[in-house]
């Protein structure tokens, strides 16, 4: 007998295949594409899976035939059984909606409402065994459209009843609102894909992606109650987001007076801070101008004193004019005066008798921020502020 080969030769949209060849020649080979699984069957029972690859049925170099046949010399040249195909990465796309009206009672309200819905989704086969097994004895092929095709599909009925139970417990247990269902979409859609998928998996399916694309609610004619509710629903919701915007437009400015408000205060903290400033740089230069007069007339008097007296002063004519002495009063004298009467002394030490030169100390009085200047106390009698440090 002539040795064949046995690989797939089904439509594009068979999902799973049986080859014709149901006598095989020992020396032929099978071939299973990437995207497949073949499962070799044998009165009635599923023998072996086979993988992606080429592979020899003989004895020799498929050995297990030896034991799975249990060959006989009456028949040396093949063994008898089914190839069937199945399809296996390539998932179905397919558009799912409701035949019938989803009948619920709205969890927030109480009321009955009726619903549909639709979406999209994909479908492979997960478990090529268990899949093969529960269709063996109903054909020998399956295609995309007898998976969920017409409403004579395996699994259309099947699917759509899960839909609708699961769809009416999911949004009652979620205590979803039927008004805003469209914002549980995502959720509806991951809690649905699990619960189908446990169904699936007795077929050996498995359902990758599960979309609710839309919810379907009555129309004003179909249920003027349900329209009811959604008008005081709507009429609430208005009146709730107005509040909103009115609570936080009152937020807002309450922000912005307090935020002029606190640069009014700095602005007049730092106008205090620029008067006080220039406050004492005055009064430090009067301060100055008074201590400079005053050694000037100290020296001058000290020399009209010593004229008076008949005695000479060191560098000062008795006969000098008034204008003169003007002349010598408007001009500061160098040095420092002593106690003892030693007047220009430019040395850290009196010359006359040893005492030392004394500090610059600071004026008895202080100027307030708020404009009151020579103050001797220790609290501001205009504004009350205490003496700094």
């Amino acid at each position: 007998m002539d040795i064949i080969s046995i690989e797939y030769s089904g439509s594009v949209d068979s999902v799973v295949w049986k080859s014709p060849v149901d006598f095989i020649p020992y020396g032929s080979q099978l071939i299973v594409r990437e995207d497949m699984e073949v499962i070799f069957y044998k009165d009635g029972k599923c023998v072996a899976l086979f993988i992606p690859g080429r592979y020899v049925l003989d004895a020799q170099a498929f050995p297990v035939l030896n034991t799975i046949f249990n060959q006989v010399t009456d028949n040396v040249e093949g063994f008898a059984g089914e190839f069937y195909f199945i399809k296996k990465s390539n998932a179905i796309s397919a558009k799912w909606g409701t035949d019938t009206k989803i009948s619920l009672f709205d969890p927030t309200s109480g009321v009955h409402v009726e619903i549909g819905a639709s979406g999209d989704f994909t479908i492979r086969v997960n478990d090529s065994q268990k899949m093969l097994t529960k269709f063996i004895n109903s054909v020998d092929s399956i295609t995309q459209s007898q998976i969920f095709g017409g409403d004579k599909s395996f699994f259309r009925g099947l699917i759509m009843t899960n839909v609708k139970s699961m769809m009416a417990q999911t949004i009652k247990a979620a205590e979803i609102n039927i008004l805003e269902i469209d914002e549980h979409l995502i959720e509806l859609s991951d809690t649905l894909k699990v619960r189908l998928n446990e169904v699936l998996a007795e077929y050996g399916l498995e359902m990758p992606v599960f979309v609710v694309a839309r919810v379907i609610t009555p129309t004003r004619e179909e249920d003027p109650l349900f329209w009811k509710m959604k008008e005081q629903y709507s009429e609430r919701f208005i009146k709730v987001k107005d509040e909103q915007i009115r609570n936080e437009v009152a937020q807002a400015e309450a922000v912005r007076k307090a935020t002029e408000m606190k640069s009014e205060q700095q602005r007049k903290v730092m106008e205090a801070h620029g008067d006080a400033d220039v406050i004492r740089i005055l009064a430090q230069a009067e301060a100055d101008r008074r201590i400079i007069e005053g050694k000037a007339s100290a020296e001058v008097n000290t020399m009209l004193g010593a004229a008076g007296t008949g005695h000479a002063v060191q560098g000062v004519n008795p006969a000098i004019p008034m204008a003169a002495m003007e002349t010598v009063k408007m001009t500061p004298a160098s040095g420092w005066n002593c106690s003892c009467g030693k007047t220009g002394i430019d040395g850290n030490f009196c010359s006359n008798c040893g005492a030392r030169k004394p500090e610059n100390t600071a004026p008895a009085t202080w100027n307030c921020a708020c404009g009151k200047t020579g103050i001797d106390g220790n609290f501001c009698s205009n504004c009350g502020a205490r003496k700094p440090e």
